[in-house]
């Protein structure tokens, strides 16, 4: 689960929010609805921030989720190319910077 694709992120957004709505219309046939409601909202909005916690464990684990879910953003390709010159890792860094420019993109910082 720790080495997903972007693919399998999507999915478990996906799975996440199915159980939220399944857990919102479980509320809404129990008496105590809000208590129910809050209930699921804080489960499922625990468990996203639980899976997404693996994406932000460090800067280059951050910077490649944001690089494989677009790989035309310049953002994403300029500061990956920070993060592994701060490592030291100066040929794979020149490879993301030359990608952000031999593709035109311009933006970010």
């Amino acid at each position: 689960m720790w080495g997903m694709n972007p693919q399998g992120w999507h999915a478990a957004n996906l799975l996440l929010h199915a159980v939220l709505v399944y857990l919102l219309c479980l509320a809404f046939l129990k008496e105590n609805r809000r208590r129910y409601a809050v209930a699921a909202l804080l489960f499922v909005l625990g468990m996203q921030t639980f899976v997404y916690s693996t994406v932000w464990r460090g800067d280059l684990a951050l910077w490649h989720h944001a690089f494989a879910q677009d790989e035309n953003n310049a953002q994403s390709c300029n500061s990956m190319g920070k993060a592994l010159m701060s490592r030291q890792a100066y040929e794979k860094a020149v490879e993301y910077f030359i990608r952000r420019f031999s593709a035109g993109l311009f933006g970010g910082d």
